[in-house]
């Protein structure tokens, strides 16, 4: 008895006859934003690390107190702005079409394109890796290929 996996991020491309001798094919889909949230939470947890951003990291989704998560999306915190981990929920929240591999590479690239010196502020960050991701939407996670 012999066994072949295989995976894809383009299984347009996959030859027909190749999948007509599967036996079992299941398609698992772009990561949900609760995913997304923690894909792109390590690797801005991993840039402050090594210094690429200045203070604070943010929040695992866990962490977040389940009343604050509710409030996500309703609104500003009392300061007349978003809370770090509520900017990173509105980005995550614009990329239902990235998957995992994109969504890993999105924060270096943001790093390249939109911080000028040696490393930022996370909420400076922040707000270019939503502009980042606003301005660049384009159907099937085609965006960041560059």
């Amino acid at each position: 008895l012999r066994r072949l996996q295989c995976t894809s991020n383009v299984s347009d491309a996959i030859d027909e006859a190749f999948l007509d001798r599967a036996d079992l094919k299941i398609h698992l889909g772009n990561p949900s934003v609760s995913a997304r949230y923690s894909i792109l939470g390590q690797g801005l947890n991993e840039m402050r690390r090594v210094g690429l951003i200045s203070d604070a990291g943010v929040r695992a989704l866990e962490e977040v107190p389940k009343e604050v998560r509710e409030e996500w999306g309703k609104g500003c915190d009392s300061d007349g702005g978003y809370t770090d981990e509520e900017l990173l929920w509105k980005v995550c929240a614009s990329l239902e079409d990235e998957s995992g591999r994109q969504l890993r590479k999105l924060p270096f690239l943001c790093f390249s394109k939109c911080v000028r010196g040696t490393s930022c502020r996370l909420r400076d960050f922040l707000r270019s890796l939503l502009g980042m991701a606003a301005t660049t939407a384009s159907p099937r996670g085609e965006r960041m290929q560059e």
